[in-house]
């Protein structure tokens, strides 16, 4: 029997579970994830998470509904920190948290029933392609051309844990991402495939995102895609260092000042129910 917790961030949701050393080694996480995270016949979820507490220290692995396993999720690590938090993991104000994307910091704001406000630093942003990884010879993919179906895009690309992906986009109401999200993800110009943020700009503070993730499909949020989105818009010019990033499940803050620095970002998180399954 598996027991687990539920939580979602801004209604990007997940379960996250706590397991030994041997256990995370041994099982097929992989298949345990495209069991549970299906609706209807699982529990339901946009991803799956372990916990593995090593020499004291917490270990967060990810795995998306397609059984892929991610770099980072900046939403899940939001609910992981909950519930670190939740489970007395959490060792004071500040925790830091190992993902495939390094060790990353976090705090909690505030704490009221099962809500809480989180900080998290995202790490320092990669632009170089190979780290992204973008197929590109250049040193930085900032609005290049990429042609899908006969129509093209001008495509920016970072990495703020997972790859992603910006293109900025008039009228994000009635733009068709569940067509193109796809195809872009796929696009040979990704070698690892890419998480795509299509982006309308507010004005300098604010814009609006639909985010088509990776293995996923299209989220309600995604936290490393928000930071994208502010990043590659400082970059362009569209957004100031401090932004209001607008997704489907509610709004983030992303702040980022620039080359070198990391990007931070609050949120926040809900737990919603703990339960056991048979696996």
């Amino acid at each position: 029997m598996l027991k687990f917790q539920k939580f979602h961030g801004l209604g990007n949701d997940f379960i996250i579970t706590q397991t030994s050393i041997t256990q995370d080694q041994n099982l097929d996480w992989s298949s345990i994830a495209k069991d549970l995270c299906k609706r209807r016949f699982g529990v339901g979820a946009d991803g799956l998470m372990t916990c593995t507490v090593k020499e004291g220290k917490p270990y967060m692995r990810i795995f998306n509904t397609d059984g892929s396993e991610a770099e980072m999720c900046g939403n899940g690590l939001r609910c992981f920190v909950h519930f670190l938090y939740r489970e007395e993991l959490f060792p004071g104000e500040k925790v830091e948290v190992h993902t495939g994307n390094g060790w990353l910091s976090a705090f909690i704001l505030e704490e009221q029933d099962t809500t809480s406000r989180i900080s998290i630093d995202l790490g320092i942003p990669a632009f170089h392609p190979e780290k992204i990884p973008v197929a590109f010879s250049g040193n930085e993919f900032l609005e290049q051309k990429v042609t899908v179906d006969n129509r093209e895009f001008l495509v920016s690309a970072v990495k703020t844990g997972p790859p992603h992906a910006v293109v900025f986009v008039s009228d994000l109401d009635n733009f068709p991402a569940d067509y193109w999200g796809p195809l872009l993800e796929n696009h040979p110009v990704f070698p690892r495939k890419a998480n795509i943020n299509f982006t309308q700009v507010i004005n300098k503070e604010q814009a609006k995102v639909v985010v088509w993730e990776r293995g996923v499909g299209l989220t309600q949020a995604c936290g490393t895609g928000a930071a994208a989105v502010a990043v590659i818009g400082q970059v362009l010019g569209k957004l100031d260092k401090k932004a209001k990033i607008e997704l489907p499940g509610g709004t983030l803050e992303i702040n980022w000042e620039g080359p070198d620095s990391t990007a931070k970002m609050i949120g926040k998180s809900q737990f919603v129910f703990a339960g056991e399954i048979n696996i």
